[in-house]
């Protein structure tokens, strides 16, 4: 289709399509940007979870727990870097362009953005196959119908609208003159199910509530590690009876109590990590939903 049927504002056009074009200012409008360090934020403090749980089995230090998190605060800042490249690239200019109907919304690139992205994809896959599918997949144009959105979140600072799907997200973006009009559309052709879940705001409390539940549980491990390297005892524990020493129980270790040094040896447990962290997070999710209600 040709890039001049995407007009600057939303328009409908004969066939019954709304259509319109977007230029996201990729420095001014940082919505994009913080999507792309959400998402690579979230992987890495997993990786970096299940990486620290690997070298537990053999043995977990500080100094390792510091390199592994700067190796992957590295990556999260590789992915910034590569945005604003992407966006030097463009010259700091995403031209958008969407169509809209009573069944689904798609995002439809232009022609040199698509070959671009496509380029990249390609190059992608002679380094990494799966990651490279996984970005030729991403390089497509993006369709999302209204029956498998599970929730809609209004992000009117940012001309945006982010519709969740079960699998992932896409973002639409909207001039401002008729963004109340394309945010309504999309809310009257959403299933009840997702107008509810768009109301209680569940998905950032549950977000929110892992976040600190993941820093609290870290800290007090590495807070742990640090006094153990200088006491051979744990700081924050609770004390239990082992078949033949007492034991200091915390998050993701426990402390062998056999009077080396004055203190015991650190064995790690992933059962004392993920309990712990579950535990916190469900915890935190319960008082930010009762807080909620409160404020309603």
């Amino acid at each position: 289709m040709s890039e001049n049927k995407f007009p600057p504002r939303v328009t409908q056009g004969e066939d019954g399509v709304y259509r319109w074009s977007y230029d996201l200012d990729m420095y001014q409008n940082p919505y994009l940007r913080n999507v792309v360090l959400k998402i690579a934020g979230i992987l890495c403090l997993v990786l970096y979870l299940l990486t620290l749980t690997l070298f537990s089995q053999d043995g977990l230090s500080l100094r390792i727990a510091l390199i592994l998190g700067l190796v992957y605060l590295g990556v999260v800042l590789l992915a910034a870097a590569i945005y604003y490249i992407c966006a030097a690239v463009m010259h700091g200019n995403y031209h958008l362009q969407f169509e809209m109907d009573e069944n689904a919304i798609c995002l439809i690139r232009k022609e040199s953005t698509q070959r671009f992205m496509n380029l990249v994809s390609d190059a992608a896959v002679m380094m990494d196959r799966r990651v490279g599918h996984n970005l030729q997949s991403a390089a497509q144009s993006d369709y999302t119908e209204y029956k498998q959105v599970r929730a809609m979140t209004p992000r009117p600072q940012y001309d945006a609208i982010n519709l969740r799907e079960l699998t992932g997200a896409n973002q639409i973006w909207i001039p401002r003159e008729d963004y109340d009009f394309v945010r309504e559309y999309i809310w009257t052709h959403l299933t009840d199910k997702a107008r509810k879940r768009s109301g209680n705001g569940s998905s950032r409390r549950l977000t929110l509530a892992l976040a600190l539940s993941a820093a609290l549980n870290l800290a007090v491990m590495l807070i742990n590690l640090v006094h153990y390297n200088r006491t051979y005892n744990l700081l924050i524990y609770r004390s239990t009876q082992g078949w033949a020493h007492a034991v200091q129980q915390s998050v993701g270790m426990c402390n062998i109590m056999t009077g080396f040094r004055g203190g015991g040896v650190v064995e790690y447990d992933l059962l004392l990590f993920w309990i712990p962290f579950l535990a916190c997070a469900l915890i935190l999710y319960l008082v930010f939903t009762l807080l909620h209600r409160r404020k309603e």
